[in-house]
């Protein structure tokens, strides 16, 4: 894909700055920005999600009956929209 863009007269003295003191082309910091603050792609994403889920799986595992019945209705309230008790619960 080849993007044209407009820049500030600041914003190109940022950039190419910033390639001479990475001795880079100015092309090569943007890409890297670009790559560096856009979000990961899904599959990335996803495949964190699944494993925190997994790590709360395994600490769920470690609590108590009433650690257990806390967190759900903690769980219970703010599903029903009840964000001060749970705000307060912290």
């Amino acid at each position: 894909m080849t993007l044209q863009l407009s820049l500030s007269a600041e914003l190109e003295k940022r950039l190419r700055l910033e390639a001479e003191r990475a001795g880079i082309s100015s092309d090569a910091v943007a890409l890297r920005l670009l790559d560096e603050h856009l979000p990961p792609p899904m599959d990335d994403r996803r495949a964190r999600a699944i494993a925190l889920l997994g790590e709360w799986i395994i600490e769920d595992a470690k609590l108590s009956d009433e650690e257990l019945e806390s967190n759900a209705e903690v769980l219970r309230r703010l599903l029903k929209g009840d964000l001060h008790y749970v705000i307060a619960a912290k």
